[in-house]
């Protein structure tokens, strides 16, 4: 899920001077993809025909949305309320969107369906994994999305995934949306692997880690590191336990501070996980997850350390921060 009071486009820098995992997050395996996002009109339609097997847009009435319709109700998930939908597909999404959509950015669907297979090919290379089943999205505009999530939670967002990928749609087909759909695909993927969206913070931090590292810009920048720290010091720090279930409950300043530290969380466990082990860690959780301590079970058989733990090396590493900068 994406909180609207925490969306942003800093300049983002890596973790620690010097950090960068061989076989994680942070390779510079993007630039084709973006190329993608960036083409326009007949070329974009010409690659999508070529190399994503997109079939011809049709209306939501069309056989192959009935069916799409299908899956989404049997999954107890609802539509966007629209004036007027077409539908979108790929090899492996099934695009519904906002016909206005078009009015600004006239290859608009075909766009989003090029940054959602490149989202697919990213996640394979960084993690080996993707998302088994074909994805239904939901692309609304503001208005439309908006009476939905009024309905739905009682906190705004941008995007949300429950089943179905849904988001607020931004105007332009630029890089705005491309990173907002690497975000959700990454969403999809942890919950058909690990069955659950828990740990929260875990599913929120990789996925905040997979849209930052699409852009080319990894990690957390100075400032917001610096920010981590003073909670630390100031006592503001969330324990990770904390956010293991959800967000739901904490304060505006302290949801950005949760995907912080879930941010930086992810960080340790991609770190200390081990090349290629993340595929190992889902299926841990997966595996597990019938039982009341599902999470702590699995990171403690892979990484060595509960929820507990990692919180702990998290603020001793913050804490030796505070200390080297501390005047003697």
């Amino acid at each position: 899920m994406r909180l609207r009071c925490v969306r942003q486009s800093p300049v983002f820098e890596k973790f620690f001077a010097g950090t960068r995992s061989e076989n994680g997050f942070f390779p510079f395996l993007h630039f084709v993809a973006f190329l993608c996002v960036a083409m326009r009109g007949l070329a974009s339609s010409i690659f999508l025909v070529l190399f994503c097997g997109v079939s011809q847009a049709e209306e939501n009435t069309s056989p192959a949305d009935a069916t799409v319709s299908s899956a989404v109700a049997s999954e107890g998930l609802v539509a966007s309320p629209r004036i007027e939908t077409k539908t979108l597909e790929s090899s492996h999404f099934v695009l519904h969107y906002d016909a206005r959509l078009e009015q600004t950015t006239p290859d608009y669907a075909a766009q989003a369906l090029l940054a959602l297979e490149a989202a697919r090919r990213n996640l394979q290379t960084l993690l080996g994994v993707v998302a088994n089943q074909s994805i239904a999205v939901f692309l609304d505009l503001e208005d439309a999305y908006s009476q939905e999530v009024e309905a739905r939670f009682g906190f705004a967002t941008i995007a949300f995934y429950d089943g179905a990928m849904h988001l607020r749609a931004p105007r332009g087909a630029g890089v705005e949306l491309y990173a907002l759909l690497q975000h959700e695909y990454f969403h999809a993927v942890f919950r058909e692997k690990v069955g659950a969206d828990q740990p929260f913070w875990l599913n929120e931090g990789l996925a905040e880690l997979f849209e930052r590292s699409t852009l080319q810009h990894p990690g957390l920048n100075e400032s917001e590191l610096r920010e981590l720290e003073e909670a630390v010091r100031s006592g503001r720090w969330i324990p990770l336990p904390r956010l293991e279930r959800n967000f739901v409950g904490l304060r505006e300043d302290e949801i950005r501070l949760a995907y912080l530290e879930s941010s930086v969380a992810a960080i340790w466990v991609q770190e200390h996980v081990g090349g290629g082990a993340m595929p190992k860690l889902f299926e841990a959780l997966a595996a597990a997850k019938q039982r009341s301590d599902a999470v702590d079970v699995a990171l403690r058989a892979v990484l060595g350390l509960d929820t507990a733990g990692i919180d702990q090396a998290l603020r001793d590493t913050f804490f030796a921060r505070l200390e080297a900068v501390s005047p003697q």
